[in-house]
């Protein structure tokens, strides 16, 4: 059990990268537990999964990781929140460049090359 510059062993470093990867594939639950997207039974199924998977990853932000960068005696309290709304400010432009309906997106661009033409 080695001890790096910061103060951790190497085990350590090791689980918490697992345990975040392992957290963050709980996203993907719903691509194996919903195969086929496309029939509307099966739509409020795949939301209510995709909710489920959101919520536990924001639970985890909000009332375990903010905490302990809050707490960390070297955190600056400014850095921590202007990385926090930068997060947040990228997620919101990743969900406004890619539209949620393909079949909304595909039909503007039907009417926008009528239009040209």
């Amino acid at each position: 059990m080695t001890l790096n510059s910061i103060g951790y062993s190497f085990e350590t470093w090791i689980s918490a990268l697992i345990g975040a990867a392992l957290v963050g594939c709980i996203g993907l639950l719903p691509i194996f537990i919903v195969p086929n997207e496309q029939t509307k039974k099966d739509k409020p199924y795949l939301e209510l999964l995709l909710s489920v998977a959101v919520g536990s990853q924001l639970g985890d932000v909000f009332l375990h990781l903010l905490p302990e960068a809050f707490a960390h005696p070297q955190a600056s309290s400014i850095s921590i929140g202007l990385w926090t709304l930068t997060g947040l400010f990228i997620f919101f432009l990743i969900e406004q460049i890619f539209p949620e309906d393909e079949d909304n997106s595909s039909s503007e661009t039907n009417q926008q090359n009528q239009i040209l033409a």
